[in-house]
């Protein structure tokens, strides 16, 4: 008997990891396709293509480094975009959006 009580217990406990997994594997498929959790709804239901643009230049002008160190241990000075306008100016049609879905 407690041997059965210990393989039903077994069971549970596998199929309870598995629900958990698939609640992660759902979740993490929502993020990848671009749902925001946290505002309920898909990305591209709150940003119009000009904001997401905007706001991937935003994150390349402020994490951009001021110099790079080159493969021969040189060290390169690089000129840091001032602002998203100047981005847009030196590099016009560089930017795009790709569907995926």
């Amino acid at each position: 008997m407690a041997e059965k009580n210990k393989e039903k217990g077994k069971r549970y406990f596998l199929w309870f990891i598995l629900f958990l997994l698939s609640i992660y594997l759902f979740i993490t498929i929502q993020e990848r396709r671009g749902y925001c959790f946290d505002k309920g709804a898909y990305i591209h239901e709150l940003y119009t293509e000009q904001e997401l643009i905007d706001r991937g230049i935003e994150y390349v002008v402020s994490t951009m480094p001021s110099n790079v160190i080159e493969p021969d241990r040189t060290r390169s000075k690089i000129k840091r975009y001032a602002s998203i306008e100047e981005f847009k100016q030196m590099n016009p049609d560089c930017l795009f959006i790709n569907h995926l879905y």
